[in-house]
């Protein structure tokens, strides 16, 4: 496994997430793309609910709200 690990350079794929909120009594359903690149580079694209992007490097971490075109 570790072999194979090695020889993978990038990595990309859809995701869905369920998140529960037990204080609320509620839950989430989340969906979008990730990719993976080496080295140090990760981001994650949400779709839904709401669209924002993750992006990590060895440094930043840095998160984009589409619908605020704000950068946190």
């Amino acid at each position: 496994l570790q072999g194979t690990y090695g020889k993978v350079q990038s990595l990309t794929s859809t995701f869905e997430q369920y998140s529960y909120l037990a204080a609320l009594e509620t839950g989430e359903t989340s969906a979008g793309e990730m990719r993976f690149l080496k080295p140090g580079y990760m981001q994650w694209h949400y779709r839904e609910p709401q669209e924002q992007l993750f992006t990590v490097t060895d440094t930043t971490l840095a998160v984009y709200q589409v619908d605020s075109q704000q950068v946190l």
